[in-house]
């Protein structure tokens, strides 16, 4: 096919396009910048981007005659099947196997695209993870149990925005409120249960570890603005979350006795390894990843929490994240390489089970309880740990750089 003509209206339809899309499905500033500059090339259209939470402003054409766009967009969530299948159309079109109308085409329908999984395996996944995140947080049976409900209760509160959209905007608070209340309320009428264990599991996919950690990688790419503007949502997320935990609890204590803590029978080894398997397929589903692709990011999870656990034992916890996120990213990028796919698909489930989201809870409700000392250290903890895992994702991309920017 031959080169495409760069004035034509096609070739701006298809940048915007594309560059609403990666927005849309979780791409990270940076490498959202680094795409569309590669598109740009094989378009033979000068043309600048500048990405950000909730705004691209595109400038297209030579300087002297440039136009200037915005192209304004909510923050999206990771989509990792849709992100796969723009990446498609980009190869096609660096190929010069599609032109720009065509390749816009294309992005409308994967766009329109409806949803691969049913809401009922979204809330069993939502259940899964939280069952498998007591687990990790040494939990017994019983929290167990109790996490996948509530998880279960706090995925089913999501779907009210669809019928309430203004409720998208208090729904970590009461997601939060309502997994508190039951918790303690559980904890004091039956006894036998740790709290505090099953709020942080349920609501551990609500947690914004994950995004605080893509805050510190923009940073850390000089992508100033939009990592500063992530770490505060991150940041603000977090507040809810912990907001709502404590107006749960102040609201239990009023119709039960908590009385004091309870320690969590311990559970034979091999139950954290089943969890270890289970978990990345929950995120599978919950990152809205093809069925093809569960098996690598299940190999990518182990492989990350084995380099975290070798980490950890070896030089400390707080530098284990760093010895998981290189091994998950090494990994990652070694598969996309290999397979020509975007690396995102295995790196961003590999690592979820590595995000510092539970310090930084742990950080705000200790301080919430006056215990500010312990609350700061868990805060510099988190921070800490999430600067780990981007450090080993940097030098993994330099060890085995990956394929192209998604």
């Amino acid at each position: 096919m031959d080169r495409p003509d760069p004035s034509s209206p096609d070739a701006v339809r298809f940048l915007v396009k594309l560059a609403r899309g990666l927005h849309m499905y979780g791409t990270p500033a940076h490498r959202i910048e680094q795409a569309l500059e590669v598109a740009t090339e094989r378009l033979g259209l000068p043309s600048q981007f500048f990405s950000l939470p909730t705004v691209i402003l595109a400038a297209f054409g030579a300087p002297e005659q440039r136009s200037t766009g915005l192209i304004r967009v909510q923050p999206g969530s990771v989509h990792l099947e849709k992100l796969v299948l723009l990446d498609e159309v980009m190869k096609q079109l660096l190929r010069g196997e599609v032109s720009p109308e065509q390749a816009a085409a294309a992005v409308d329908a994967i766009e329109a695209r409806p949803a691969r999984y049913p809401a009922w395996l979204t809330v069993a996944a939502f259940a899964l993870a939280s069952a498998c995140a007591a687990r990790f947080f040494a939990g017994g049976a019983r929290e167990i149990v109790a996490a996948a409900v509530l998880g279960a209760l706090a995925a089913l509160l999501g779907f009210v925005q669809r019928i309430r959209p203004g409720f998208q905007r208090v729904y970590e608070a009461t997601a939060a409120f309502v997994v508190s209340f039951l918790a303690l309320w559980a904890a004091g009428r039956f006894g036998g249960l740790s709290s505090y264990v099953v709020t942080v599991a349920s609501l551990v996919v609500l947690l914004p570890g994950l995004a605080l950690t893509m805050a510190i990688s923009e940073l850390a790419a000089q992508s100033l603005v939009s990592g500063t503007v992530r770490f505060v949502s991150a940041g603000i997320v977090l507040v809810e979350l912990t907001f709502g935990v404590a107006l749960g609890r102040a609201a239990a204590l009023r119709l039960v006795d908590a009385g004091g803590g309870f320690e969590p029978a311990a559970l034979p080894a091999w139950t954290l390894w089943g969890a270890l398997a289970l978990a990345p397929c929950a995120f599978a589903v919950l990152f809205r990843a093809q069925p093809r692709d569960i098996v690598p990011i299940l190999v990518a999870g182990v492989i990350g929490f084995a380099g975290e656990r070798f980490g950890s034992a070896t030089f400390g916890p707080e530098l284990g994240g760093f010895f998981g996120a290189f091994a998950a990213a090494l990994a990652s990028n070694l598969w996309a390489r290999f397979i020509n796919r975007p690396v995102a698909v295995t790196l961003l489930p590999g690592i979820l089970l590595l995000v510092p989201g539970s310090l930084g809870f742990r950080g705000a409700t200790l301080m919430l309880e006056r215990d500010i000392v312990s609350g700061v250290e868990a805060a510099f903890r988190m921070l800490f740990v999430a600067a780990a895992i981007v450090a080993g994702l940097l030098f993994a991309n330099v060890a085995a750089p990956p394929r192209r920017a998604i």
